[in-house]
C-alpha cells in the first residue's frame, strides 16, 4: 500500500495541535483557562474531540482535581466516560454529579488524580 505523503510528514513531526478557540470569550476573559488533552489521535479525530470539548465547555461549570487511592487504567473508562457524585462541603458541590475529562495515574504511589467537570 503507498504512503501517504502528508500522513508520512505530520507523522515525523515531534508535537502536532489541533486548537479550537472562541476569540470572544478570550476578549472578554483574558485568563481564560486552556485546556489541554495530550492523545494519540489522527488528525480527523483530533479535530473532532477539540470541537466536542469545546461545545461542552461553553457551558458554565465547575472543574475539580480529585485524588483517589487505586491506579486507574484506560481498560476502566472503556465505553463511558467516569461520573463521580462529589461530597465537597466547603466547595459547594451538594453531590452533583461531575464527568470526567482526564486523568493522571501515579504507578509508584498507587494513586489516581482525576480531573472533573460538571
Amino acid at each position: 500500500m503507498p504512503t501517504d505523503p502528508n500522513r508520512s510528514t505530520f507523522v515525523q513531526q515531534e508535537y502536532r495541535y489541533e486548537t479550537v478557540q472562541n476569540l470572544t470569550v478570550k476578549a472578554t476573559y483574558p485568563s481564560a483557562r486552556e485546556l489541554v488533552h495530550t492523545t494519540n489521535l489522527n488528525e480527523a479525530a483530533a479535530a473532532a474531540l477539540a470541537t466536542a470539548i469545546f461545545n461542552e465547555s461553553g457551558v458554565p461549570a465547575d472543574a475539580y482535581k480529585v485524588t483517589v487511592e487505586g491506579a486507574y487504567k484506560l481498560e476502566d473508562i472503556a465505553g463511558a466516560p467516569l461520573r463521580f457524585a462529589l461530597n465537597l462541603p466547603s466547595y459547594v458541590t451538594d453531590g452533583r454529579t461531575f464527568k470526567v475529562t482526564s486523568f493522571e495515574v501515579d504507578h509508584l504511589n498507587s494513586r489516581t488524580t482525576f480531573e472533573v467537570r460538571g
